[in-house]
């Protein structure tokens, strides 16, 4: 069994419901709430055998204390924070991501003003690969995106549209012009192949 940092942002939960902080207290594993600007996160190191089997525990484990995780929170980090977290210079971290220093480092996932952030678990995963201590593994970027793509689906009340468009594609918006052999006329949509 291996220990998997996560953080949640939830909805639900009361600083000063006695409830709640005795059910936090209770888990078997550190469970951490904060709150900034009205957005309340959870981190947790949940052990079990995989990241995402250590997300549903915790996912159930707040919903037995009427807390609902609202997404995973993807965790970003900058230049400054990689080096912090792998426990080398600011200046080694800019060099590994910038490629001046190795080139398969992981590509940025945003650009946040004028900072580059990456997704915590792809440079965790390359530093496990070039042998940098890296501490608990996170669950994967690839999973965070589907986990929280999956619990935006499952929110919707308006579930019509969510995988198809809203509106048709141009094409069958109007009708299109098709050549005739008495000229050019106008054909419905749905008699024209797309």
């Amino acid at each position: 069994m291996e220990n998997y940092a996560l953080c949640v942002v939830v909805n639900g939960f009361d600083l000063d419901d006695e409830f709640q902080n005795a059910g936090l207290e209770c888990l078997s594993y550190d469970a951490i709430v904060s709150r900034t600007g009205g957005v309340t996160r959870i981190d947790a190191d949940v052990p079990a055998l995989s990241a995402l089997d250590a997300l549903m525990q915790l996912i159930a484990d707040l919903r037995s204390i009427n807390v609902t995780v609202v997404r995973v929170d993807p965790d970003l980090v900058d230049v400054s924070e990689i080096a912090e977290r792998l426990g080398v210079t600011r200046e080694s971290a800019r060099l590994w991501s910038t490629g001046a220093r190795r080139k398969d480092f992981p590509q940025h996932y945003a650009v946040v003003g004028a900072t580059r952030v990456w997704f915590w678990a792809d440079v965790h995963e390359w530093a496990l690969q070039n042998r940098i201590a890296a501490g608990d593994a996170p669950l994967a970027s690839n999973a965070v995106e589907a986990l929280n793509g999956a619990m935006a689906h499952s929110r919707s009340k308006h579930l019509e549209g969510w995988l198809t468009p809203a509106v048709a594609p141009v094409a069958h918006i109007a009708q299109r012009q098709t050549r005739h052999p008495q000229g050019w006329q106008s054909v419905p949509a749905q008699a024209v192949p797309a």
